[in-house]
């Protein structure tokens, strides 16, 4: 994470601080503000790390190993077993 979503986190903690403390909806709608803020800001530089690693990468084994990394894997999905 870089400095700018760590400094709206700690912005978005405060004001959840705050409207839990005032109870008032006017602090709960400013929060919520700045919780989706900082949840769209995660997504758009998750999807630039993740372009940024696809489009310099013309090697295939370098792209799969990307994909590996972002797509759950199959030992994760066969480790639940049959429900009885």
């Amino acid at each position: 994470m870089d400095r700018e979503i760590l400094i709206l986190m700690y912005e978005r903690d405060n004001l959840y601080k705050k409207a839990a403390k005032s109870k008032l909806d006017k602090d709960f709608n400013t929060y919520k503000t700045a919780k989706n803020k900082v949840t769209s800001m995660i997504r758009d530089k998750k999807r630039l790390y993740y372009e940024q690693l696809l489009g310099n990468n013309n090697d295939i084994n370098s792209i799969w190993k990307v994909l590996n990394e972002v797509l759950p894997s199959k030992k994760y999905n066969q480790t639940m077993g049959k429900l009885t």
